[in-house]
This record gives C-alpha cells, sequence and structure tokens, in this order.
C-alpha cells in the first residue's frame, strides 16, 4: 500500500468551538430543562462510563444517567436527542484554522460523538473540506489513533489545542506536531462574556 502524505487535525476547539464556551457549558445549558443536578449528573455518568469500557459513546454516557436518574428510555433520549440539539446550536467555526484545512487531510479526535454527528457539526459550522476524520474517546491519548493512521499515512504535521493529546502524544509516535490557541478568549471576548 502506497501511503499518501497528508496533515492531520484535531477538531474540537481547534476547527470548532462551542459558542457558549467550555464543553461543560451545554450541560449547564440543559440544566434549564433537566433539573439544576443535571451538570454534576452529567460529568460523573461520563466519568463512570470511561472506568467501565475503553472506548466510550454518548449512548454508554447516557446508559449512566438514566441509571443515576431512574429515567424511563424515552426520558433518556429525549435528554440524548437535546444535548445533541444544543451541541448543534452552539457550533462556531474557528476560521484561523478551518481555512488553513486542505481536501484529503485527516481529522483526529478523541470524542464520546460518533463520526457522523462530529462531521455534522463541521458542516454546520461551514466546513466543506473532504477529509477521513479517525474518531475515539482515548485513542489520541494513550497512542492508539496514531498507530493506527501512521500505517495508513505519512502525517507531515498535527495541529491541536491539547499541549499532551495534540503535541507530546504525536510527537512521540515522530509525528510533527504544532499547536493552536485559536479558541482562546480574547479579552474582548471575556468581557462580553462577562457582562
Amino acid at each position: 500500500m502506497i501511503k499518501r502524505f497528508v496533515r492531520s487535525w484535531d477538531v474540537f476547539d481547534t476547527l470548532i468551538a462551542r459558542r457558549c464556551g467550555a464543553h461543560d457549558a451545554i450541560f449547564e445549558i440543559m440544566g434549564a430543562y433537566l433539573g439544576a443536578d443535571f451538570r454534576v449528573i452529567r460529568i460523573r455518568s461520563e466519568i463512570l462510563a470511561r472506568k467501565s469500557k475503553c472506548d466510550i459513546s454518548i449512548q454508554d454516557i447516557y446508559d449512566e444517567i438514566q441509571l443515576a436518574k431512574g429515567w424511563s428510555p424515552q426520558e433518556r433520549q429525549d435528554a440524548l436527542e437535546l444535548e445533541l440539539k444544543i451541541e448543534f446550536e452552539n457550533v462556531i467555526p474557528i476560521m484561523e484554522n478551518m481555512s488553513l484545512v486542505r481536501d484529503g487531510d485527516i481529522l483526529v479526535s478523541d470524542m464520546y460523538l460518533s463520526a457522523d454527528v462530529i462531521l455534522g457539526l463541521l458542516r454546520k459550522a461551514g466546513f466543506d473540506k473532504d477529509v477521513s476524520l479517525f474518531v475515539s474517546t482515548r485513542g489520541k491519548h494513550d497512542g492508539t489513533i496514531w498507530k493506527s493512521v501512521k500505517a495508513r499515512y505519512i502525517i507531515l504535521k498535527h495541529t491541536g489545542d491539547n499541549p499532551s493529546t495534540d503535541f507530546l502524544r504525536p510527537m512521540q509516535h515522530l509525528i510533527p506536531a504544532g499547536l493552536t490557541n485559536a479558541s482562546e478568549e480574547t479579552p474582548w471576548e471575556m468581557f462580553l462574556r462577562a457582562n
């Protein structure tokens, strides 16, 4: 097999971000519909799901939430759909990085959302490149995803926002890497959010 030269990109806080800020702000918004304790239960349920298996999905997280809240299957499904709806309502592009992606590049994400949902979020944010997406929940963290993509591609450079999973881990696998801080709030954005 002939390996293709590609650049790789992280997705969240590199190509897209959330209008509401940090990822758990989504859970705060959901709390207005599902109760003030939802944020804490959602975070705890993700931790429990990660303890029970290596690669998790949003379904696994909602299995834990359903147990914690005593929800019916319909209540569970409604809450899961609400989370996805709020994610789509809050997605914004990080144009500084998105404009640099070329057709044929690859995207690498440690995320509990499915590849279809992540691609949907990217498309909603205006991303129109033809790319391959690799998703796991811990593959960037534990290095397994880098082994997998290196078997198929020669990665010229990986770009992401996380010093550990987007810089140190790829470098350990001899993949050149660079960090981006394009998702960090500017002083003006902090002022607007605070007011």
